[in-house]
């Protein structure tokens, strides 16, 4: 017998893009009650490409750093 159990669609909240494939992010903004945080869910593609952003930050920092001593 299959499942018939899917994985929930959910729409990233950077792209708005529906997925399955993604993860909830810890946010810092509080919900209307003010009990719980409100997580974002950003799909995988947006999670590679905020990583590939930080990579190259970090290596045009390294070589502004070392071209300036």
């Amino acid at each position: 017998m299959v499942s018939s159990k899917r994985p929930i669609l959910r729409e990233c909240d950077n792209c708005s893009r529906w997925t399955e494939r993604g993860s909830f992010l810890p946010s810092r903004n509080k919900n209307r009650e003010g009990i719980t945080e409100c997580n974002n869910y950003v799909c995988d593609v947006c999670q590679r490409e905020a990583e590939n952003l930080r990579l190259v930050r970090d290596a045009a920092k390294k070589f502004v750093e070392r071209s300036a001593a």
